[in-house]
């Protein structure tokens, strides 16, 4: 079983664990129809190269400009929001299907990090964002709405 936030724990299977092409698929009947794949292994990518691992600035760069996202400490923890009318709204394969995660390279400074915290947005060219250095943590891909 693994934690998705906010008390909600799911039995998933784990693809090739702990290995660079790491993936977890959430069922909505278990091992029978798949809900979404969640990548945890920088060996994905997008068709635009985002993958696990890819800096916070790669995406402003692909993007045109800075994104939205959500603050740490909740069950939505780095979830991009929005890419701020940026080419990533427009010029992506996955759009509508895929959320991703962001979290900071360690180390970094707790004080720095507990500026990021709450059930708000921040955009990506903050400075305390740029200075904790966010990382795709994960991608996730809707399979079934």
């Amino acid at each position: 079983e693994v934690d998705f936030g906010g008390g909600v724990t799911e039995r998933v299977t784990r693809v090739y664990p702990s290995t660079e092409r790491e993936l977890l698929v959430r069922w909505e009947i278990y091992h029978e129809t798949p809900l979404s794949v969640r990548v945890l292994g920088p060996a994905w990518h997008t068709p635009k190269g985002i993958a696990v691992g890819t800096p916070a600035s790669t995406l402003e760069q692909l993007n045109g400009r800075y994104f939205a996202f959500y603050g740490f400490g909740w069950e939505f923890a780095g979830q991009i929001t929005g890419w701020e009318g940026g080419a990533l709204e427009y010029d992506h394969t996955l759009r509508d299907k895929i959320s991703i995660a962001l979290a900071p390279l360690q180390p970094y400074l707790e004080e720095d990090f507990q500026l990021l915290q709450g059930k708000i947005e921040f955009t990506s060219d903050h400075p305390v964002a740029t200075k904790i250095q966010l990382r795709v943590e994960s991608m996730t891909i809707t399979l079934n709405p």
